[in-house]
């Protein structure tokens, strides 16, 4: 009978290991797929695959480079023989690797490296709690920084705003004017369906355009409390504040 040659040894071990772990990880109540272990509700994606070891070599006249008048050396990839286990987790994460240790193979320290896997998943979860913490915390500032900025911007605006509301005021009354005298004119003959829509058409045109309509007052209120005095103009600008204006990351809160 033929011996099997190293490289399917190898293969058969890896799979073994694969194998090894996913039953330890089922013995302590986790799930696997195909690679992926569910680990308190955490993914976690290993494989096992053969080390290589980088190994020193003089460059030979068949080499790129190669002059006799020097001694040269390459380094070059060599197959180790050895398996080694990678856990990551997902969807991102940094590698763990495993390999065979001095009077310890991978096989023996699977039991450590579940323990390991669980300590992954404790990690990511108690991360990602401190990142939503962070995150929170992170738009309260932006929050608070947007109002600031919503406030400047408001500021630096009101005397246009205020040119800009006593034109359309003007307008306004100069449109109801030319509509009440263009009605009087014909009070006293047929007034086509077509011209009577129009009519109206305009009418609520002035209605939109005159800033003391209940909406264009509404609209004036809002802009009175964005420029009077509050709690904002009291408080330090955040460091990152102009960083994050030009980045955008205010524009949601504006």
């Amino acid at each position: 009978m033929s011996q099997a040659r190293p490289a399917e040894t190898l293969q058969h071990r890896m799979l073994q290991i694969e194998g090894g772990l996913r039953a330890a990880l089922e013995a302590r109540g986790h799930e696997v797929h195909a690679g992926l272990a569910i680990v308190d509700g955490e993914q976690i994606k290993f494989w096992t695959y053969e080390a290589s070891r980088q190994r020193r070599v003089p460059i030979t006249p068949k080499d790129f480079g190669y002059l006799s008048s020097v001694e040269q050396w390459r380094h070059v990839l060599v197959p180790s023989g050895q398996p080694t286990l990678v856990a990551m987790p997902m969807p991102h994460g940094r590698e763990r690797r495993w390999t065979d240790r001095p009077g310890k193979s991978l096989e023996a320290q699977l039991d450590q490296i579940v323990i390991r896997f669980e300590v992954m998943a404790k990690d990511m979860i108690e991360g990602r709690a401190k990142s939503e913490e962070y995150h929170r915390w992170l738009k309260v500032r932006q929050r608070k920084a947007a109002r600031r900025w919503h406030k400047e911007l408001e500021r630096e605006a009101q005397p246009e705003r205020l040119r800009t509301w006593v034109e359309e005021w003007h307008e306004a009354q100069r449109m109801r004017a030319f509509l009440d005298a263009l009605e009087g004119r014909l009070a006293d003959r047929p007034v086509p369906p077509s011209l009577t829509a129009w009519l109206v058409c305009a009418r609520d045109y002035a209605a939109e355009l005159d800033p003391l309509t209940e909406e264009g007052l509404e609209m004036l209120q809002d802009h009175a409390d964005a420029v009077a005095p509050g709690p904002e103009d009291d408080e330090e600008p955040d460091p990152y504040e102009m960083d994050w204006r030009h980045l955008g990351m205010l524009d949601e809160f504006m």
